[in-house]
């Protein structure tokens, strides 16, 4: 094995030396009493030397402290083990020895290592070839945004963020500038601020390579929701900032997709829009004295028919309950429902600043009403007596309990049917609509493709609280296609 230097010194310390001899000579000193066997630099060496020995064993003897933990635990044998010290000397036991390696300066440790007598006497035996560490300078070979495309209402901010390649590109700083910094601003950091209406482009530039990518860079005033919402917009998500923990959760509907914001656009009327939970509700979510029982997760259910509550009549216009008002009060298909329709047991869901009120789940008079105007070739009825709610295909063949729409394209749709299998012990949502087949049941969604009915006491159902926004409520549709309400 070839030997080599010991110690490679730093570039501080060869200048502190070098100094320290100039002036040694200055003062008289001969140069061998500086640099010879026994001179000052010899014995500072020697010095540097006994510091380095000392740290790279006292790491190996934490390491072989590890092995003798682990052979008393679980009996591991020290032979044939290989380990690294946090200063990279190699530490390896074989033949009843231990070695360590040291890689900075290609000294060579050894001592005697068993179960049974433990670790011996450390003793330098050799040398070991020592490949110099040569600093490379990975070169930048291009840059890459998360986004090329932004829209933003005035005032509003978006972080930029850049993807250097390769990974490990040595110098990964970016210049950030705006074409138009009187539309729009960019930080050092990528953080656009949108300023006033109007189009810009923000350019972001390696300093190693100068390679340049740009994000073109729209802002807007918010516009009236209700004029921009067309039947194409159903089933849009809305950045409503009412937290239903939905896409926290991080759970796909049946099209794979995780939900982009907890809401969606579920119907509109000439005044107002109206949005959905995204998917069934968390039950940590559902305000208190709805619902006798739940399972802790998504499923809730009544253990017995509850007393009356009063349904908010004045919205029975907007929700779509208008129907509700013909059943017998004395039902008890009726008295479940009356804790979905009261609007003043679900005031969480409402935020104010955009939001009028809110409802635990959709009417079936509301899911016919935006099923027929996003799949009109494909409608469904309802029809409603003294007992309760019908449904069906057509108005001539109205059906107390099931219809089922598998065979409709509605049903390929996650806006209606999040889940096409048994989710979470969940196998629908409940719709706020007596049957009229049973004084206990109520009309649900189910899996299948069904509108089915379900006595309130089955434990197999969730539900999707459903808002009605403002009339006046502002939104701009970002790239992402995600409604910014303003």
């Amino acid at each position: 094995m070839k030997k080599q230097k010991k110690r490679q010194k730093g570039i501080t310390l060869i200048a502190l030396v070098i100094t320290i001899i100039v002036l040694l000579i200055l003062a008289g000193v001969s140069i061998s009493l500086v640099v010879g066997n026994n001179g000052i630099l010899g014995r500072a060496e020697d010095t540097v030397d006994i510091h380095q020995k000392a740290k790279v064993l006292e790491e190996a003897e934490m390491i072989l402290s590890g092995w003798q933990t682990d052979y008393i635990v679980e009996k591991t044998p020290y032979e044939g083990r290989t380990e690294n010290t946090p200063s990279g000397a190699d530490v390896s036991c074989a033949g009843g020895k231990v070695t360590v390696t040291d890689n900075k300066t290609g000294t060579v440790y050894e001592a005697s290592f068993s179960e049974s007598a433990g670790l011996g006497e450390w003793k330098e035996v050799g040398t070991s070839e020592v490949t110099p560490t040569v600093p490379t300078n990975v070169k930048v070979t291009g840059v890459g945004l998360d986004k090329t495309n932004i829209i933003l209402l005035i005032n509003s901010t978006k972080q930029l963020t850049a993807t250097i390649e390769p990974s490990n590109a040595t110098n990964k700083e970016i210049l950030w500038q705006s074409t138009n910094e009187t539309v729009a601003t960019v930080s050092n950091t990528g953080l656009v601020t949108a300023n006033v209406e109007g189009n810009t482009k923000i350019i972001a530039t390696t300093v190693d390579g100068n390679k340049i990518v740009e994000c073109s860079v729209k802002v807007s005033e918010a516009q009236n929701l209700i004029s921009q919402v067309s039947t194409n917009n159903y089933g849009d998500y809305v950045n409503y900032p009412v937290d239903l923990g939905i896409v926290k959760s991080g759970n796909a509907l049946k099209d794979k997709k995780i939900p982009l914001t907890d809401w969606r656009i579920f119907y509109k009327d000439s005044t107002n829009t109206y949005l959905i939970s995204a998917d069934y509700l968390p039950v940590s979510k559902i305000p208190t004295g709805i619902v006798h029982n739940n399972d802790g997760k998504y499923n809730v259910y009544w253990s017995s028919v509850p007393t009356a509550t009063t349904p908010t009549v004045a919205y029975k216009d907007k929700f779509l309950f208008n129907g509700f008002n013909g059943i017998a009060t004395s039902n008890d298909n009726y008295k479940y429902a009356t804790y979905l329709l009261n609007t003043d047991l679900w005031t969480s869901m409402v935020n104010t600043t955009y939001a009028d009120a809110a409802i635990g789940t959709p009417t079936l008079e509301m899911l016919c009403a935006s099923w027929n105007v996003k799949t009109p070739s494909e409608p469904l009825y309802f029809g409603v007596s003294s007992k309760g709610y019908t449904a069906g295909k057509s108005d001539n063949s109205l059906s107390e309990m099931l219809v089922s729409i598998s065979d409709y394209t509605g049903y390929n749709d996650t806006l209606y049917f999040p889940h096409n299998n048994k989710w979470n012990s969940c196998e629908g949502y409940w719709l706020a609509a007596p049957c009229s087949k049973y004084e206990f049941a109520l009309w649900e969604v189910y899996q299948l493709g069904l509108l089915d009915v379900r006595l309130g006491t089955e434990q197999i159902h969730s539900i999707r609280p459903v808002v009605c926004l403002k009339s006046t409520a502002n939104a701009i549709k970002d790239e992402d296609g995600i409604w910014q309400l303003k």
